[in-house]
């Protein structure tokens, strides 16, 4: 896997005196890739290790305007040639509250299980009847790793294919039915977000799976970022840790209910609160909420909020 990050601009000038500016760094000039199309066609390439110092100097000197550039992270898989390029901010000095979905915000257990259980009866004779508790038990794994543990009576490619079944069907089912919001989690979450709060979702679920929330919840209204395995493939401290850099969060906590949460949030460098009211338990969080109203205190007492 090749890794690096990019700056592209608007003008062949800011190009060059970006390139001179940043040559302390160690950075490079190349041609914009091909999977980038609005630029004047030269960026600026960083590598990983002296990202750090390019930042520091590009946001101390550069009198570049945000319009004039465009900041991204490249994961370039030469195996495959498949590249995943992500537009990211230069800005650290934001602060944002992200939060875990599953036995965190909200339960949905009973209607995926009965989603699933349709798909079941339609697709095979297998006559196995899945529960709430078999969801919830399994909550914060990967959808791969749910099929696994579900449907190993199957060959691995049409585990796969049976879950996807599922998933899709899912997805539908939930935007109509949703799920049960934990007590306050509404009001709660208007009133962070009437005080500035900036917040975001970041869940192992798959694609699409956040949206049927926001849109069963009517949540878009209070989170400005999200993101989900099942759209990046990427663990859930690299979503964590894409989230923060494309919206510019220096600081962070997540709000999780198990440990492989807070595992998680510490891969992406940053605390956990424990939502001690879901689906298991942490034993290294920075702080515990037993009801979800109670995360505005906590968050003061943490200096996340004022």
């Amino acid at each position: 896997m090749e890794e690096y990050y990019l700056i592209t601009f608007e003008s062949t000038h800011a190009a060059i005196s970006t390139e001179k500016l940043l040559k302390p760094a160690e950075v490079t000039i190349m041609p914009v890739p091909r999977f980038i199309s609005a630029s004047c066609g030269i960026s600026v390439r960083i590598r990983p290790d002296r990202r750090d110092d390019a930042e520091e100097i590009f946001r101390e000197q550069s009198r570049l305007q945000p319009e004039e550039y465009a900041y991204y992270h490249i994961r370039n898989d030469k195996s495959s040639g498949k590249a995943r390029c992500d537009r990211i901010s230069m800005d650290k000095e934001g602060i944002m509250i992200i939060f875990d979905l599953d036995g965190t915000l909200w339960d949905s257990s009973a209607n995926v299980a009965a989603s699933w259980n349709m798909v079941l009866e339609r697709e095979t004779d297998s006559g196995k009847v899945l529960t709430a508790e078999d969801i919830s038990s399994n909550m914060g794994k990967t959808m791969t790793e749910i099929a696994d543990i579900h449907f190993g009576w199957l060959p691995e490619d049409e585990r796969y294919e049976l879950a996807h079944k599922c998933e899709e069907f899912e997805n539908g089912y939930i935007t109509e039915h949703g799920g049960n919001l934990y007590e306050g989690v509404g009001e709660t979450l208007a009133k962070l977000k009437e005080r500035g709060v900036r917040m975001s979702v970041v869940s192992n679920c798959q694609e699409g799976y956040i949206k049927a929330f926001m849109d069963s919840m009517d949540m878009w209204k209070n989170f400005e970022d999200y993101e989900e395995w099942g759209r990046t493939f990427l663990s859930k401290a690299e979503n964590i840790s894409l989230v923060m850099e494309r919206n510019g969060i220096g600081k962070a906590v997540y709000v999780g209910d198990i440990q492989k949460d807070s595992d998680a949030a510490h891969g992406a460098g940053i605390p956990c609160i424990w939502a001690a009211y879901g689906f298991g338990e942490i034993n290294d969080a920075i702080a515990r909420i037993d009801s979800f109203d109670a995360l505005p205190g906590v968050l003061e007492e943490l200096g996340y909020i004022k």
